[in-house]
C-alpha cells in the first residue's frame, strides 16, 4: 500500500511540474494528503546507518554529521496547522522544525515565518521523497542534502544492522538468538540486551547491556559489556567501573559467539 501511495505522490508531482504549456488541474488537498501519508513514520540518517553497518560499530559512526539523529513525522500532524518535524539527537529530544506544504512544488518545506526563538534550523529546506523508505532534506542556500531512512524505531534498526542473528556460543556450543527487538533466546540468565548509542561519560567504546527483563533499570545498569566483531565472531568483554568514577576497565572476553546467520 505504501508503495502505491508513493507512486501516486510521484505521479502527482509529475503532473504538477508538467513541461507542456497546457494547464494541469491538480487537487492540492489530495496531493498534500498523499505526501503526508508517505512521509509519516520514523526517520534516521542514511549515512550514519550505513557507517554502523559497514563498520560493525556504533562508536565508530559517532563522527557522522546530521541535523537529526532521529525524527518523527505523522500524517495527522502534517495535515494540521502546526505541522512540524519532531526530532532528537542521541542525547535528548526537542529538536523541531516547523513545516508547511508548498503547493507549487508539491513538497513540505520548513516554515521560517514562525518566531526565531523556537527555530532549530534557519536555512530554508524542502523534503523530497526519493522512495518509500528514503527521504532527502534539501537545504536550498547551501545546496546540500541529507538522506534519511524510514525505520520502525531506533533500537530495532541498530540491533538489526549490528547484532541480530543466530549464533553458536563457542564455550557451550549452544544456540543463541539475538532478536532485533532486544530479546535473547538462550540458556543464559539474561534474556534481553540493550545496545548503547548515547555514550555516557567514560564509555568510549561499543557497549551493550545484558539483563533479565524483570529487573529494574537501576539493577542492570552495571552489567555493561564492550562488544567487538572479528568477521562473524562476536566477543563480549565485561566493562566495569569499580570506583564509580567513570573509569571503565575492560576485562577478558566472557562470551564468544559465532554468527550462523543474520536476522532482519
Amino acid at each position: 500500500m505504501k508503495k502505491i501511495l508513493c507512486a501516486l505522490v510521484i505521479a502527482c508531482a509529475c503532473l504538477l511540474h508538467s513541461c507542456t504549456n497546457k494547464p494541469v488541474a491538480v487537487n492540492t488537498a489530495v496531493l498534500k494528503m498523499l505526501t503526508a501519508d508517505s512521509l509519516s513514520g520514523t526517520w534516521m540518517p542514511e549515512e550514519y546507518l550505513m557507517a554502523v553497518e559497514h563498520g560493525k560499530s556504533v562508536w565508530g559512526a559517532r563522527d557522522v554529521t546530521f541535523s537529526f539523529f532521529v525524527f518523527w513525522l505523522s500524517k495527522q500532524n502534517l495535515l494540521s496547522d502546526s505541522a512540524a518535524i519532531n526530532g532528537a539527537t542521541e542525547h535528548e529530544g526537542g529538536y523541531t522544525a516547523d513545516l508547511k506544504f508548498d503547493s507549487a512544488s508539491g513538497r513540505f518545506i520548513n516554515d521560517l515565518s514562525k518566531p526565531v526563538t523556537y527555530r532549530y534550523i534557519d536555512e530554508p529546506f524542502e523534503m523530497r521523497l526519493i522512495s518509500s523508505n528514503l527521504l532527502e532534506i534539501y537545504f536550498i542556500n547551501s545546496n546540500s542534502r541529507e538522506l534519511y531512512r524510514k525505520v520502525n524505531n531506533v533500537d530495532e534498526e541498530l540491533n538489526r544492522l549490528l547484532l541480530a542473528g543466530v549464533y553458536t556460543d563457542l564455550k557451550t556450543q549452544e544456540s543463541v538468538t539475538l532478536n532485533a527487538d532486544g530479546s535473547i533466546l538462550s540458556t543464559w540468565t539474561e534474556n534481553h540486551y540493550a545496545l548503547l548509542y548515547d555514550f555516557m561519560e567514560g564509555i568510549e567504546f561499543d557497549a551493550l547491556q545484558l539483563y533479565y527483563d524483570k529487573e529494574q533499570s537501576s539493577e542492570f545498569l552495571n552489567t555493561l559489556y564492550h562488544f567487538k566483531f572479528s568477521s562473524d565472531t562476536l566477543f563480549l568483554y565485561p566493562a566495569v567501573d569499580q570506583l564509580g568514577d567513570f573509569n571503565y576497565t575492560i576485562g577478558a572476553p566472557v562470551k564468544t559467539l559465532i554468527r550462523q546467520k543474520p536476522l532482519s
